[in-house]
């Protein structure tokens, strides 16, 4: 088997297989402070005519249904860092993190009605909520470190796991699945407006060795 870098792989003879072995560096840091968020009639104004508006808007995947939307309208009288949170913990409140009920095509509705869910799920209901204030808000696909205080170099299994980010001024990442802003423990991979858009990877992956933070 040859290869070289920016060309094909060539098989001298049969082969039964490939292997494809890669190693990155990732680098993360800690979030800063929340700086004051805009005023929400400065992110309606930001958001129009801008491409924010294709964060803006709820999808066949992410729309929610009438009541619990009406439930999130009254976090309204939050600014937006207060109103992205709130939202949030209404999905945590009703939403179980429970693999192998939903699949990859399962609606924000559906996992609502069913209350259980993989992180993928509980992301969609929470783009669904913030949209319904006026907040442009993305999904995000991307890695989870399952230590925070891991050595580094010493191999732990990889994560897939997907969150938010919300625009109150910039972008600000959050995790509704444990309930957190996001922190130098996620890595991105891609940004979309639903999972349907966003890049994927698909590996096989023995192990990931402890991102380096700064």
């Amino acid at each position: 088997m040859v290869g070289h870098p920016g060309d094909r792989v060539r098989a001298d003879g049969p082969a039964r297989g490939l292997t494809i072995t890669a190693s990155s560096l990732v680098e993360t840091t800690p979030p800063d402070e929340l700086p004051a968020a805009l005023p929400w009639p400065d992110v309606t104004a930001r958001t129009a005519d801008s491409r924010l508006l294709e964060f803006a808007h709820p999808t066949p995947r992410t729309t929610v249904p009438p009541k619990l939307l009406k439930k999130a309208r009254k976090a309204a009288g939050l600014d937006p860092h207060g109103a992205a949170t709130a939202v949030s913990a209404l999905v945590a409140e009703r939403g179980t993190y429970l693999p192998g009920v939903t699949t990859v095509n399962t609606s924000a509705a559906e996992a609502w009605e069913q209350g259980a869910g993989v992180c993928q799920d509980l992301a969609h209901l929470t783009l669904g909520l913030p949209r319904g204030l006026g907040l442009p808000t993305r999904y995000v696909s991307g890695y989870l470190h399952p230590e925070r205080e891991a050595e580094p170099h010493r191999p732990v299994a990889g994560q897939s796991h997907a969150r938010v980010e919300y625009w109150a001024g910039d972008w600000y990442g959050y995790d509704p699945t444990n309930r957190t802003r996001a922190d130098e423990s996620h890595v991105v991979v891609g940004r979309a407006a639903t999972t349907t858009t966003s890049p994927r990877t698909r590996a096989s992956t023995g192990a990931w060795r402890a991102a380096r933070r700064r």
